[in-house]
């Protein structure tokens, strides 16, 4: 096998087009466009750094891809013509012999028919020497790198394009049996076997060339099977070719053999067509829980606890209550102290080492899907399968969120807190009210700058909850109240809302009758819920190991005629950074559009 070329750095596009191959058209052109584009990109980005070379060649750039373009058109209309010649030349062909031929052009062997252009592609051909003339002189482009392909030198849509059209089976192949011999057998490969002998006489070949092994050999091919049939009723068929499929088959029969049917006389008659494609309203997964996630090459993650500065001011010598002295670090020294310590008779200045910290461990769980299919399914009904791995899919996403989820809530780094509603208070107001009163102090305890953001994970219901409320509000004239209003809140108060779905609701799996998402829909807004509030960074993913052998066979499952459509298997974990986040509980929370009450309360309200 030769040894593959290097792709060439540059490209240069000639001043002949005519010269090049369609590939190198495009390849050409697409270099151009990319270098057009990294100067447009650096003019956008950087206007100082652009010069009049890099102006006068972009000018260059783009004669050069009008250029390419137009010649790559016109050769495409060229060529347009001549399959419409040749098919409207087969259109001139009648079924029956003719008594005067008509009159042809004498075509000299060897050399093609003469075959004009249609009109379009010579008006195409004109503007090509115009607009080739911004690109008279060679240009040369840095080659654009493209993906690889196990076919190089043709595209997809090429070998859709220059692919021959099918053709019918003729009516001698008509409901016969059709053996064909293996590609890859020496002699025979690709070859239609005639008779029994000829299928026997391929078994023999094959099995030459078969290595021995010791119980572990696999099945070769040695020929393919396949019935052609005058009639075919497919998914697509449409009333039309069934009725004319059934008018054919039940012709009166010229022989015995043929086929007897019997049609009631009234009604309908037809038989009702079969839809087989499924209705699927599940849509990909959304409201998925963002938290940073890491790789994991092993079976888990150790990592040291990190103090923040709640913590830090909880050590032994450090001024816990914040005021400094001479016996604490930070420590406090005045004049007097400095005059009693030269008598020996206070401490010296207090000195810290910093403790060795705890580590924190978590390992990886698995989780993975496995489904089996026929292999009668899968030739005669697919789209059962494929619906099915869909929801599989789907399913896998959403059970990892709900996982995901809980391990989160059940960590031990979560403190509950539930702030005070006063009597009368708006579910809204109270609701924006305790998230900035929870943001503000945990901001304090930390040291965190005052507009720092926090993050808080809220049930995806909620926003429908609020909306609600707000909307029955005396002289609130915006009824739709859109979800942008609900992040500006939040903006205001430096807090990145995450609306989380597979959260304190179901997503098809069973649950109590009115909660959300449940068969039983709920007949009101829940009254209750409970978000949660920490650092961006605290939670963190770790992701493992992600196996996917998809399409499975094994001995076993061929012997039930069985194969392992999709498996799959997701490794994962939780682990948090910080040392606290908060879980914020609202309850009898009524969106009925209450405002607060303009009397003296008796307890005080977030």
């Amino acid at each position: 096998m030769p040894e593959p070329t290097e792709a060439p750095a540059n490209l240069t596009v000639p001043e002949d087009l005519s010269t090049l191959e369609p590939a190198e058209l495009t390849t050409l052109r697409e270099s151009c466009q990319a270098a057009l584009d990294d100067l447009a990109n650096a003019a956008e980005t950087d206007p100082s750094s652009v010069t009049a070379e890099d102006g006068a060649r972009a000018g260059e750039l783009a004669g050069a891809i009008a250029a390419l373009g137009t010649e790559i058109e016109s050769r495409e209309a060229v060529q347009a013509g001549h399959v419409q010649a040749v098919l409207d030349a087969r259109g001139t062909v009648t079924p029956e012999p003719v008594e005067e031929a008509p009159a042809e052009v004498p075509v000299v062997e060897g050399e093609p028919a003469p075959v004009e252009a249609p009109a379009e592609a010579v008006a195409e051909e004109a503007p090509v020497e115009a607009v080739a003339a911004a690109a008279r002189r060679p240009l040369t482009v840095a080659a654009r790198p493209r993906a690889g392909t196990m076919n190089p030198a043709m595209s997809m849509a090429d070998i859709a394009r220059n692919a021959p059209a099918p053709s019918a089976p003729s009516r001698a192949e008509v409901n016969e049996l059709v053996i064909t011999a293996a590609g890859n057998l020496p002699t025979r490969g690709g070859q239609r076997l005639e008779s029994l002998n000829d299928l026997v006489s391929a078994f023999g070949e094959r099995a030459r060339t078969m290595a021995v092994t010791s119980g572990n050999g696999s099945p070769m091919p040695v020929a393919s099977i396949a019935r052609n049939y005058q009639h075919v009723i497919g998914e697509g068929a449409s009333l039309a070719e069934v009725e004319a499929a059934f008018a054919e088959l039940t012709r009166a029969p010229s022989t015995r053999s043929g086929m007897e049917a019997l049609v009631a006389a009234g009604g309908w008659c037809a038989p009702s067509e079969i839809d087989y494609s499924f209705w699927d309203v599940t849509g990909p997964p959304t409201g998925q829980i963002e938290i940073p996630t890491v790789g994991i090459r092993r079976g888990g993650l150790r990592w040291p606890e990190s103090l923040d500065l709640a913590q830090f001011f909880g050590l032994s010598g450090v001024a816990a209550s914040g005021v400094a002295t001479n016996a604490t670090m930070p420590w406090l020294w005045t004049e007097t102290d400095d005059i009693l310590a030269a008598t020996g008779d206070t401490p010296v200045k207090s000195c810290l080492r910093p403790p060795c910290p705890d580590f924190n461990e978590e390992r990886l769980w698995l989780l993975g899907i496995c489904v089996l299919a026929g292999n009668l399914t899968q030739d005669a009904y697919p789209e059962v399968i494929r619906h099915y791995l869909a929801l599989v899919q789907i399913a896998h996403a959403r059970v990892m969120n709900r996982r995901h989820g809980a391990l989160m809530d059940a960590h031990p780094t979560v403190v509950a807190q539930t702030p005070v509603m006063g009597a009368s208070s708006s579910a809204t107001t109270h609701f924006l009210g305790a998230l900035e009163l929870a943001a503000t102090s945990e901001r304090l305890r930390l040291g965190m700058p005052e507009n720092a953001v926090m993050q808080v994970d809220i049930p995806v219901f909620v926003r429908g909850l609020l909306r609600s409320d707000l909307a029955k509000r005396n002289a609130w004239d915006d009824l739709s109240v859109a979800d942008s209003w609900f992040m500006r809140q939040l903006d205001a108060r430096n807090l990145r809302g995450v609306f989380t779905e597979d959260w304190q609701h179901a997503t098809g799996w069973a649950a109590p009758a009115g909660t959300m998402g449940a068969d039983t829909a709920p007949t009101a807004w829940p009254s209750s819920f409970y978000v949660r509030m920490y650092p961006p960074g605290h939670f963190f993913r770790g992701g493992g190991m992600n196996l996917n052998l998809g399409v499975v066979r094994d001995s076993v499952l061929n012997s039930q005629n069985d194969f392992t459509a999709a498996w799959s298997e997701e490794a994962s974990m939780i682990g948090a950074r910080g040392n606290r986040a908060l879980r914020i509980n609202f309850a009898t929370m009524y969106p009925e559009g209450t405002t607060g009450a303009q009397v003296d309360q008796s307890a005080a309200s977030a």
